[in-house]
């Protein structure tokens, strides 16, 4: 929950990279098996939108 928190912190301010950086943490600890994939993945979508980074979204 702290990462989703400063994930949008990150976005808010517009700090792309850290807002990323946090959504493949996220990813990471899913792949553990803890959390939800289908909400980090678009949060993680959506942030790279945001950025300018449609293909890759």
């Amino acid at each position: 929950m702290a990462a989703d928190t400063a994930s949008a912190l990150e976005a808010a301010k517009g700090n792309w990279p850290s807002a990323l950086a946090v959504d493949d943490l996220v990813l990471h600890v899913v792949e553990q098996g803890w959390g939800d994939p289908a909400k980090a993945l678009a949060r993680k979508g959506v942030h790279l939108r945001a950025a300018g980074r449609a293909a890759q979204a």
